[in-house]
Protein backbone atom coordinates (compact mmCIF):
# COMPACT_ATOMS: atom_id res chain seq x y z
CA UNK A 1 0.00 0.00 0.00
CA UNK A 2 2.65 2.53 1.04
CA UNK A 3 5.03 1.43 -1.70
CA UNK A 4 2.32 2.09 -4.31
CA UNK A 5 1.62 5.53 -2.83
CA UNK A 6 5.29 6.55 -2.95
CA UNK A 7 5.56 5.15 -6.48
CA UNK A 8 2.64 7.36 -7.51
CA UNK A 9 4.31 10.45 -6.03
CA UNK A 10 7.53 9.64 -7.88
CA UNK A 11 5.61 9.22 -11.16
CA UNK A 12 4.16 12.70 -10.68
CA UNK A 13 7.73 13.99 -10.68
CA UNK A 14 9.16 11.97 -13.59
CA UNK A 15 10.55 15.18 -15.08
CA UNK A 16 13.24 15.02 -12.38
CA UNK A 17 14.66 11.77 -13.75
CA UNK A 18 16.61 13.36 -16.61
CA UNK A 19 18.38 15.66 -14.14
CA UNK A 20 19.58 12.89 -11.81
CA UNK A 21 22.91 11.12 -11.57
CA UNK A 22 22.99 7.50 -12.74
CA UNK A 23 22.82 5.96 -9.25
CA UNK A 24 19.88 8.24 -8.44
CA UNK A 25 18.10 7.20 -11.66
CA UNK A 26 18.45 3.56 -10.59
CA UNK A 27 16.89 4.30 -7.19
CA UNK A 28 14.19 6.42 -8.84
CA UNK A 29 13.29 3.59 -11.22
CA UNK A 30 13.11 1.03 -8.40
CA UNK A 31 10.64 3.23 -6.55
CA UNK A 32 8.49 3.72 -9.67
CA UNK A 33 8.51 -0.02 -10.43
CA UNK A 34 7.31 -0.69 -6.86
CA UNK A 35 10.35 -2.91 -6.31
CA UNK A 36 12.51 -0.97 -3.85
CA UNK A 37 14.61 -2.42 -1.08
CA UNK A 38 13.47 -1.64 2.46
CA UNK A 39 16.27 0.95 2.97
CA UNK A 40 15.46 2.58 -0.40
CA UNK A 41 11.78 2.85 0.50
CA UNK A 42 12.67 4.28 3.92
CA UNK A 43 14.75 7.01 2.23
CA UNK A 44 12.44 7.56 -0.75
CA UNK A 45 10.70 10.72 0.46
CA UNK A 46 13.91 12.27 1.75
CA UNK A 47 15.55 11.48 -1.59
CA UNK A 48 12.61 13.02 -3.46
CA UNK A 49 12.92 16.19 -1.36
CA UNK A 50 16.59 16.36 -2.37
CA UNK A 51 15.78 15.92 -6.07
CA UNK A 52 13.03 18.55 -5.91
CA UNK A 53 15.18 21.05 -4.01
CA UNK A 54 18.05 20.62 -6.45
CA UNK A 55 15.81 20.95 -9.52
CA UNK A 56 13.76 23.92 -8.30
CA UNK A 57 16.68 25.50 -6.43
CA UNK A 58 14.64 26.00 -3.29
CA UNK A 59 13.80 23.99 -0.22
CA UNK A 60 10.66 21.87 -0.15
CA UNK A 61 7.42 22.26 1.72
CA UNK A 62 5.99 18.86 2.66
CA UNK A 63 2.21 18.48 3.10
CA UNK A 64 0.94 15.27 4.70
CA UNK A 65 -2.78 14.74 5.22
CA UNK A 66 -3.94 12.06 7.68
CA UNK A 67 -0.34 11.32 8.65
CA UNK A 68 -1.59 9.17 11.52
CA UNK A 69 -3.92 6.95 9.49
CA UNK A 70 -0.97 4.65 8.83
CA UNK A 71 -0.76 3.92 12.54
CA UNK A 72 -4.45 3.10 12.83
CA UNK A 73 -4.41 0.82 9.81
CA UNK A 74 -1.27 -0.96 11.01
CA UNK A 75 -2.74 -1.46 14.47
CA UNK A 76 -6.08 -2.81 13.24
CA UNK A 77 -4.48 -5.04 10.61
CA UNK A 78 -1.96 -6.53 13.06
CA UNK A 79 1.34 -5.19 11.71
CA UNK A 80 1.84 -2.21 14.04
CA UNK A 81 5.38 -3.17 15.19
CA UNK A 82 6.55 -3.78 11.63
CA UNK A 83 5.04 -0.47 10.48
CA UNK A 84 6.77 1.43 13.28
CA UNK A 85 10.15 0.03 12.20
CA UNK A 86 9.51 1.64 8.84
CA UNK A 87 7.65 4.84 9.78
CA UNK A 88 10.01 6.09 12.50
CA UNK A 89 13.12 6.25 10.33
CA UNK A 90 11.20 7.32 7.22
CA UNK A 91 9.58 10.33 8.93
CA UNK A 92 12.76 11.12 10.83
CA UNK A 93 14.80 11.22 7.61
CA UNK A 94 12.18 13.34 5.87
CA UNK A 95 11.28 15.76 8.67
CA UNK A 96 14.27 15.97 11.03
CA UNK A 97 17.64 17.37 9.98
CA UNK A 98 16.63 17.35 6.30
CA UNK A 99 18.58 20.21 4.71
CA UNK A 100 16.18 20.18 1.73
CA UNK A 101 13.11 20.88 3.86
CA UNK A 102 11.78 24.39 4.42
CA UNK A 103 8.82 23.27 6.51
CA UNK A 104 6.23 20.55 6.81
CA UNK A 105 2.51 20.68 7.48
CA UNK A 106 0.91 17.54 8.90
CA UNK A 107 -2.80 17.09 9.47
CA UNK A 108 -4.15 14.29 11.61
CA UNK A 109 -6.13 13.29 14.63
CA UNK A 110 -3.31 12.23 16.97
CA UNK A 111 -1.17 14.90 18.58
CA UNK A 112 2.26 14.81 16.97
CA UNK A 113 4.26 14.42 20.20
CA UNK A 114 2.14 11.51 21.40
CA UNK A 115 1.96 9.54 18.17
CA UNK A 116 5.10 7.49 18.78
CA UNK A 117 6.79 7.49 15.41
CA UNK A 118 7.12 11.31 15.40
CA UNK A 119 8.22 11.68 19.00
CA UNK A 120 11.86 12.28 18.00
CA UNK A 121 11.10 15.38 15.97
CA UNK A 122 11.92 18.81 17.34
CA UNK A 123 10.77 22.34 16.54
CA UNK A 124 7.14 21.27 16.29
CA UNK A 125 4.21 23.63 16.69
CA UNK A 126 0.83 21.98 17.28
CA UNK A 127 -2.29 23.85 16.21
CA UNK A 128 -5.62 22.25 17.09
CA UNK A 129 -8.60 23.10 14.89
CA UNK A 130 -9.84 25.43 17.63
CA UNK A 131 -6.73 27.64 17.41
CA UNK A 132 -7.85 31.21 16.55
CA UNK A 133 -5.32 31.52 13.73
CA UNK A 134 -6.79 28.56 11.84
CA UNK A 135 -10.37 28.35 13.13
CA UNK A 136 -11.90 29.36 9.81
CA UNK A 137 -9.76 26.92 7.82
CA UNK A 138 -11.28 23.61 8.92
CA UNK A 139 -14.58 23.96 7.11
CA UNK A 140 -16.70 26.54 5.33
CA UNK A 141 -17.76 29.70 7.16
CA UNK A 142 -21.36 30.91 6.80
CA UNK A 143 -20.20 33.65 4.39
CA UNK A 144 -18.46 31.05 2.23
CA UNK A 145 -21.56 28.83 2.27
CA UNK A 146 -23.75 31.73 1.13
CA UNK A 147 -21.32 32.45 -1.72
CA UNK A 148 -21.33 28.79 -2.77
CA UNK A 149 -25.12 28.55 -2.68
CA UNK A 150 -25.42 31.69 -4.80
CA UNK A 151 -22.73 30.59 -7.25
CA UNK A 152 -24.35 27.17 -7.75
CA UNK A 153 -27.91 28.59 -7.86
CA UNK A 154 -29.06 26.52 -4.89
CA UNK A 155 -32.40 27.96 -3.81
CA UNK A 156 -32.43 26.75 -0.22
CA UNK A 157 -32.63 29.23 2.65
CA UNK A 158 -29.38 29.65 4.57
CA UNK A 159 -31.33 29.08 7.81
CA UNK A 160 -32.32 25.61 6.58
CA UNK A 161 -28.74 24.88 5.57
CA UNK A 162 -27.57 25.99 9.02
CA UNK A 163 -30.09 23.68 10.69
CA UNK A 164 -28.76 20.74 8.69
CA UNK A 165 -25.00 21.31 8.47
CA UNK A 166 -23.86 23.95 10.99
CA UNK A 167 -22.11 21.50 13.29
CA UNK A 168 -19.01 23.25 14.62
CA UNK A 169 -18.37 26.42 16.58
CA UNK A 170 -14.62 26.82 16.76
CA UNK A 171 -12.21 29.55 17.73
CA UNK A 172 -12.31 31.97 20.62
CA UNK A 173 -14.04 35.30 21.32
CA UNK A 174 -13.60 37.60 18.29
CA UNK A 175 -12.26 34.73 16.20
CA UNK A 176 -15.17 32.34 16.76
CA UNK A 177 -16.65 30.81 13.61
CA UNK A 178 -19.64 28.66 12.83
CA UNK A 179 -18.14 26.05 10.57
CA UNK A 180 -20.00 23.91 8.05
CA UNK A 181 -18.92 20.43 7.00
CA UNK A 182 -17.32 20.82 3.52
CA UNK A 183 -18.43 17.38 2.31
CA UNK A 184 -22.05 18.15 3.08
CA UNK A 185 -21.97 21.61 1.50
CA UNK A 186 -20.25 20.37 -1.67
CA UNK A 187 -22.85 17.63 -2.06
CA UNK A 188 -25.67 20.07 -1.31
CA UNK A 189 -24.44 22.32 -4.14
CA UNK A 190 -24.21 19.33 -6.45
CA UNK A 191 -27.53 17.61 -5.60
CA UNK A 192 -29.53 20.70 -4.48
CA UNK A 193 -31.27 18.75 -1.73
CA UNK A 194 -30.82 18.65 2.07
CA UNK A 195 -29.64 15.17 3.07
CA UNK A 196 -27.31 13.71 5.69
CA UNK A 197 -24.41 13.47 3.22
CA UNK A 198 -21.74 13.00 5.90
CA UNK A 199 -23.54 9.97 7.34
CA UNK A 200 -23.81 8.48 3.86
CA UNK A 201 -20.09 8.81 3.08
Amino acid sequence: MFCAAISKVYKEHCYLREHLQQDEVTKFDHIISKDPTFPALTCALQDLSEYLARYHQQKCVVLIDEYDSLIGTAYHEGYYDKAMKFLRPMFSLLLKDNVNLNQAFLVGILRVGKSGFLSGLNNISVYPMTHPQFASSFGFTSDEVELLLTYHNVNIAIEDVMNWYNGYNIGEDDSCYSIFNPWSIINLCKDRVLRPFWCES
